[in-house]
């Protein structure tokens, strides 16, 4: 499963993906790094910043349809995704106090 996330600070935009491809190894890769045009001469730049932003689009499109799909894909090293751990279980404990006495919790 993949995640992304956006850091936009001022005209600068920064799209990151991160994936868990193997049991606690998570990668994290930026995969746009645009900066928005503030004059009419940057304006030029405008076709590579949306071919970028649409490249986005479809890999979110992807996870989305995985995500929404009736059938559960099967789990491949990038399709791995983390267990939650079972829930704690009672357990009976005896305490020995020093005067040779034991009794349980």
């Amino acid at each position: 499963m993949t995640s992304f996330g956006v850091l936009i600070c001022g005209v600068q935009i920064r799209i990151y993906q991160m994936d868990l491809e193997y049991d606690g190894l998570y990668r994290m890769y930026l995969v746009a790094d645009v900066v928005l045009p503030t004059q009419k001469s940057q304006f030029i730049s405008l076709v590579t910043i949306l071919e970028a932003l649409y490249n986005v689009k479809d890999s979110v499109s992807k996870v989305l349809e995985v995500i929404t799909s009736d059938t559960s894909p099967i789990l491949s090293h990038s399709d791995y995704c983390r267990l939650p751990p079972p829930s704690p279980e009672f357990v009976q404990v005896t305490v020995v106090v020093s005067n040779e006495e034991s009794f349980s919790i």
